[in-house]
């Protein structure tokens, strides 16, 4: 029987509650004292010159949200069947009861659980290296989708024979592209949020800001953080956010929709830099502007590369043979692109 099971009337409980009320002091609208009737909850503890306490949140080592230690160490002494109720149906013991109930669940069915347990072990152990392929390819810049399950078999016929178990059934599989993508998804949240650690714990944070078009004409927003860490400055990459279009509206809206996904306030923002367009750095509507008007201790700094690339591109074509020859690669991207 568990803590949680509760009897119903029997004669012993109707002789004892008409002692217990001959015995019981009446105060207000309750009777003031012990009740034996009240061990009808089964983790109910009564000590003699002490008071009650509760067996499981004991066992458990279970803690109020008031830090409280009654029922645990220090008894409870108002003796009323409400209080008893009110402790049964409290947060604190719902924790060690639900422990209770899984524990008897277990002990149970310990057989069917511990053949569980071998079964997901095994499926575990596929699952990770499969996650370890994936990270090799994705970090290599290999492509995943297709090297996936070539590299796979490679790892199979070298010895890592428990990736088999990736193979549900002949149509169900743990190497479809769906479930490639899935897991490429919770890897990037995981690195995401351990890369979003030390941006929260950096004193300052600068931005940095690049919008362009991938090979598939789709306009992105890359984003990098500059932030201090260990009292060196590091350079971490956030995001890559899809946008409509790249006006600064469109642009200032997805910056301002990730700080906040990110928990990142703008007044923590002490430097913004960009490539120096003037969608970035106009004086009436670019986003450093916009982005001032909400702080306006936010420095706007032009990217030294991008300022190094327009000089070298301008000085270029004052020389007609290098005029020429950034011609010919023009030609060339545009043939391959």
């Amino acid at each position: 029987m568990s803590y949680a099971q509760e009897p119903r009337n029997c004669l012993f409980i109707d002789v004892v509650m008409n002692l217990y009320s001959i015995s019981c002091e009446i105060r207000g609208k309750h009777k003031i004292g012990y009740n034996p009737v009240w061990e009808e909850w089964l983790w109910l503890q009564f000590r003699n010159g002490e008071g009650m306490f509760c067996n499981l949140c004991t066992k458990y080592a279970a803690i109020a949200r008031n830090k409280s230690g009654i029922w645990v160490t220090e008894p409870c002494t108002q003796f009323r069947k409400d209080k008893v109720k009110k402790h049964s149906d409290s947060e604190m013991h719902k924790g060690p009861q639900k422990q209770e109930d899984l524990g008897a669940l277990v002990s149970a069915h310990s057989g069917i659980v511990q053949a569980f347990e071998q079964t997901w072990s095994a499926k575990r152990q596929a699952v990770e290296g499969a996650l370890k392929i994936l990270y090799w390819l994705a970090k290599n810049e290999v492509a995943h989708f297709t090297k996936f399950d070539s590299l796979k078999q490679l790892c199979i016929d070298l010895g890592c024979t428990y990736l088999k178990e990736l193979n549900v059934s002949r149509n169900a599989n743990y190497s479809s592209h769906r479930v490639i993508s899935e897991w490429l998804d919770i890897m990037s949240q995981v690195l995401e949020e351990a890369v979003l650690k030390k941006v929260w714990a950096s004193p300052a944070i600068g931005l940095m800001i690049n919008e362009y078009t991938d090979i598939s004409v789709t306009k992105e927003l890359i984003v990098y953080a500059r932030i201090l860490c260990g009292g060196e400055v590091h350079v971490c990459f956030l995001k890559i956010i899809q946008i409509s279009d790249g006006t600064a509206d469109t642009i200032v809206k997805a910056i301002l929709s990730y700080l906040e996904q990110a928990g990142i306030t703008v007044s923590r923002i002490t430097s913004f830099g960009s490539d120096g367009a003037a969608v970035m750095t106009g004086s009436v509507g670019g986003v450093a502007t916009r982005l001032k008007q909400l702080n306006p201790e936010l420095i706007s700094i032009h990217c030294t590369n991008h300022c190094l690339a327009l000089g070298v591109s301008q000085a270029a074509d004052a020389v007609p043979y290098l005029k020429k020859v950034r011609k010919n690669f023009d030609r060339y991207f545009q043939v391959l692109s």
